[in-house]
C-alpha cells in the first residue's frame, strides 16, 4: 500500500515570479537553504506530534527531510517531510520470476511502518494526524523562515555587488 500526500501552498505567484527574476547566486544554494530551512520548521512539530503519541522515539528519529529529485531545477526546490522508507530489491526466486519482479525495487518503513495506521487511523482506531497537523501548524512559521532566509541572501549579494563596483 502506497500513500502519498500533495500539499500545494497557493496564491504565493508573485513570490515564484519574483525568485524567477533573482540573480543566479540566489537561485542555488541559499534558495535550497531556506527551503530545506522551512521544511526543518515543519519536520519539529511533526516530531513534537509523534512524541506525544509514542514514546518509544522511533518514529520521531525516522520523520525526515528528504530533497525531492523530480522538482530541482535552477530557481526550484523542492523538500518533502516524510516517514524515512528503506529501498528494497526483489530476489532472483522462482516465484518472483514467475511474477516478472526481479530485480524490481519496493519499500518498507521498518521499525515505523505503524506512522500510516496513526496518521490515517484504522478501522478501529481513530486518526491521530502527525505529518497533516505539523503542516497546518507549522507552514506560516515555515514560510516566515524562508522569506527571512532569502532576504539575507538578497541583501549579502546586494552588499558583494556595492562593493564590486
Amino acid at each position: 500500500m502506497s500513500v502519498s500526500i500533495t500539499v500545494k501552498v497557493s496564491g504565493l505567484a508573485e513570490l515564484q515570479k519574483a525568485l524567477l527574476n533573482l540573480p543566479l547566486e540566489l537561485r542555488g544554494k541559499p534558495l535550497n537553504s531556506a527551503v530545506l530551512a522551512g521544511a526543518k520548521v515543519i519536520q519539529s512539530k511533526a516530531k513534537e506530534n509523534a512524541a506525544a503519541i509514542r514514546r518509544t522515539g522511533t518514529l520521531q528519529k525516522n520523520i525526515i527531510v528528504a530533497r525531492s529529485r523530480k522538482g530541482t531545477t535552477l530557481g526550484r526546490a523542492e523538500y518533502a517531510v516524510l516517514v524515512k522508507r528503506t529501498e528494497n530489491r526483489y530476489a532472483d526466486t522462482r516465484r518472483n520470476r514467475r511474477r516478472s519482479r526481479v530485480g524490481r525495487t519496493y519499500y518498507t518503513y521498518g521499525e515505523a511502518y505503524y506512522w500510516r495506521f496513526i496518521e490515517f487511523g484504522t478501522q478501529k482506531m481513530r486518526p491521530r494526524p502527525l505529518l497533516r497537523a505539523a503542516f497546518e501548524a507549522g507552514k506560516t512559521r515555515a514560510v516566515e523562515v524562508i522569506r527571512s532566509r532569502l532576504a539575507q541572501a538578497i541583501e549579502r549579494a546586494a552588499k558583494k555587488l556595492r562593493a564590486g563596483k
